[in-house]
């Protein structure tokens, strides 16, 4: 059984999967499709429901599916023509954005933290942009693009190096951002938090990195791993800002 937080959070992501198929070749997009449609089913619907579950929900629904399309061909000219400045600015307004609805959930009448959500975007823009960038493009190049033998490889170190790493740094900027950072306390904190967060994102990036480096065009890896960031960063600013309070 699919615990329900995790299917509602696979609605928006399938809908993003099922748009940018349409830039993807025919027998991707129907192997693509046919997963998504797998998923939905977990959901009570049939897979013959599936094909147009998208937009049954609501208009809303149904507006993000004509829309999507056109966006993600225009980001895909922006990440052609300049990449890491692009990957770097769309990481960091998912930050920012990410930051404004934590505290969104978390602030009870609290005035808005602008230092925050200035600190998310730098985050974002300085390290998860580029260095998503240079992570893909090294893994493209280092394992061969299809077999389950080479997604596995892809998954496990990006859940052993690379998701580690930005946690370790995103705590370090809570910390520096609230006056408190040094070896001592970033330890303290990675050993009360790390394990914790590491479990979640274990379980929540691997769904992820199944999707991009499965069935994805490679082109639009960026722009769906900025899209699940989202919901991640909201998870990771909730954290690290309830371990520091």
């Amino acid at each position: 059984m699919i615990p329900r937080p995790l299917l509602i959070l696979a609605i928006p992501l399938l809908l993003l999967v099922d748009s940018s198929l349409a830039l993807a070749p025919p027998h991707a997009a129907a192997t693509g499709r046919g997963m998504a449609a797998k998923i939905w089913s977990t959901r009570g619907g049939s897979t013959a429901a599936a094909a147009d579950a998208a937009p049954s929900p609501s208009a809303a629904a149904s507006l993000l599916r004509t829309a999507l399309p056109a966006l993600a061909a225009a980001y895909s000219g922006a990440v052609a023509s300049s990449p890491v400045a692009v990957k770097a600015l769309t990481a960091g307004t998912i930050f920012a954005a990410s930051e404004a609805a934590a505290q969104a959930i978390t602030r009870d009448g609290e005035p808005y933290d602008h230092v925050r959500n200035a600190c998310s975007f730098a985050l974002g823009l300085c390290y998860f942009g580029p260095a998503a960038h240079y992570w893909y493009d090294a893994m493209f190049r280092i394992f061969p693009p299809a077999g389950w033998v080479s997604l596995a490889a892809k998954t496990a170190l990006g859940q052993v190096v690379f998701g580690p790493v930005l946690t370790v740094i995103f705590f370090g900027v809570a910390l520096a951002r609230d006056g408190k950072f040094s070896a001592g306390s970033l330890v303290e904190k990675v050993r009360s938090d790390f394990m914790g967060v590491w479990t979640a994102g274990v379980g929540y990036w691997s769904f992820v990195d199944l999707i991009s480096y499965k069935y994805m065009p490679v082109a639009m890896i960026p722009l769906f791993v900025n899209f699940a960031s989202f919901c991640w960063t909201v998870y990771l600013s909730l954290v690290s800002n309830r371990a520091l309070s």
